[in-house]
C-alpha cells in the first residue's frame, strides 16, 4: 500500500484542508438558526439553503484545485508521485464534496436529535477512502 497511501494522502492534503476552512463552519451556522426557527417551511428554506451554498463552494474549490492540481502537487513530489496523485484527485474532490454535504446533514440530524443517523451517514467517507485505497495503482 505504500506508493497508493502516500498519493492518496497528498491527493486529500487539499481537500480536507477545505473542509476544515470552509465545510466545518458552514455545518454549525445552521444548528444555532434551526433552534430559533418554529415555522416547518422556513427550517427547510434554511437548510436548501445551506445545501445549495455549500455544493457551490464546494464545487468552486473543488474545481479551482483540480485545474491547478498539478503545478500545486509538483511542490510536494516529482515524477511518477504526481501522476499518482493526479489519479487519485477526482476521488479525493469527489469526498471533499461528500464531506461538506455530511457535515452539513450531520448538523441537521443532530438538531433533530438523531444522532445514530448522523454517526451513520458519516461512514460514507471513510468507507469511500478505504476502498480508494485499495483499488489505486501500485506503480
Amino acid at each position: 500500500f505504500g506508493a497508493a497511501l502516500d498519493g492518496f494522502y497528498l491527493a486529500m492534503m487539499l481537500p480536507m484542508l477545505c473542509v476544515s476552512i470552509f465545510a466545518l463552519p458552514l455545518g454549525d451556522t445552521p444548528t444555532s438558526m434551526f433552534g430559533q426557527m418554529n415555522d416547518p417551511r422556513h427550517i427547510q428554506r434554511t437548510i436548501r439553503a445551506t445545501l445549495s451554498v455549500s455544493l457551490l463552494l464546494a464545487s468552486l474549490i473543488g474545481a479551482l484545485i483540480f485545474i491547478n492540481a498539478e503545478a500545486i502537487f509538483r511542490v510536494f513530489v516529482s515524477g511518477k508521485g504526481v501522476d499518482l496523485v493526479l489519479v487519485l484527485m477526482p476521488v479525493a474532490l469527489l469526498l471533499f464534496l461528500l464531506s461538506g454535504l455530511v457535515v452539513c446533514g450531520n448538523s441537521l440530524m443532530n438538531h433533530l436529535s438523531r444522532p445514530v443517523l448522523a454517526a451513520s451517514i458519516q461512514l460514507i467517507v471513510p468507507i469511500v477512502s478505504v476502498v480508494t485505497i485499495l483499488l489505486a495503482p501500485t506503480e
